[in-house]
């Protein structure tokens, strides 16, 4: 069929756009990775360096006015910026701070850490420093 009543059908085919898909430069670059948990653990306060370094926990609540052990419950992966979904980038077991942009540890911490349910950062425990 030709002219108005022709149906008009446009065939589109969407490439997946390469940078959606791509994994973040820090889970391919470990030097990269290495510099941004160590400015992390420098200006966060990402830790525990050891476990059971129970100092990191009551210098971490200090900066949040909370309790040692209230502040070992604010783990990485019950983080709002924790991200463990990127199978395809991350080691079995690790996750990414999209915060500090770096793979880490679910069992740690740093002074970033947000609700999982706030979006908004409203909640967040940084301290006023």
């Amino acid at each position: 069929m030709k002219g108005l009543l022709a149906p008009k059908v446009m065939i589109v085919i969407k490439q997946k756009d390469e940078e959606e898909n791509d994994c973040p430069l820090p889970t391919k670059d470990e030097a990269l990775n290495e510099e941004n948990k160590q400015i992390a653990a420098e200006e966060g306060m990402y830790g525990p360096e050891r476990e059971g370094d129970t100092q990191f926990w009551r210098d971490l609540g200090a900066k949040w006015r909370i309790s040692a052990s209230q502040a070992q419950e604010k783990r990485c992966g019950n983080c709002g910026y924790f991200d463990m979904d990127m199978q395809d980038c991350l080691p079995k077991g690790v996750g990414y701070c999209h915060e500090w942009n770096f793979m880490c540890s679910p069992e740690k911490s740093c002074m970033e850490w947000k609700s999982e349910e706030d979006e908004s950062g409203e909640e967040n425990l940084q301290s006023d420093d």
